[in-house]
């Protein structure tokens, strides 16, 4: 209770530094996402047979790694498909940030999804604004 003169206090003291720390606007990582593109392709094309059932899996399933990387891996061709969309930003290595460049970029090109599908893209799996 911040009223009670006996409540304990904790102070935390920052760095300072010359200028503020500032994230990339929507702008400047779309221009990333299409700089690193070529980079971040994947040199193997993905059959679709491959992909299929991961996209397909319920969505409390937990996506394994290969899962994860064969769908990173077939992101382009995954654009088309609505009900992938779900699946493949389960797959995203959102520590990565020339991938959530790139994952920006393909979502503005992306299939929206029916109304019903979009609504698993506000449970809290997805917490990115842009995703939301």
């Amino acid at each position: 209770n911040y009223t009670d003169s006996n409540a304990p206090t904790v102070f935390v003291e920052f760095e300072t530094f010359k200028c503020s720390p500032r994230f990339p606007t929507t702008q400047e990582r779309l221009q990333l996402g299409q700089e690193l593109k070529a980079a971040l392709k994947s040199s193997a094309p993905v059959k679709a047979e491959e992909y299929l059932q991961t996209i397909n899996k319920h969505p409390l399933e937990k996506l394994e790694s290969a899962e994860r990387d064969l769908l990173w891996r077939a992101r382009e061709d995954l654009i088309s498909n609505p009900k992938a969309l779900p699946p493949f930003l389960r797959s995203v290595p959102w520590s990565n940030q020339e991938a959530v460049a790139e994952t920006y970029l393909l979502l503005s090109r992306w299939q929206r999804p029916p109304p019903i599908e979009a609504l698993e893209l506000l449970s809290a799996k997805f917490t990115d604004p842009e995703v939301r």
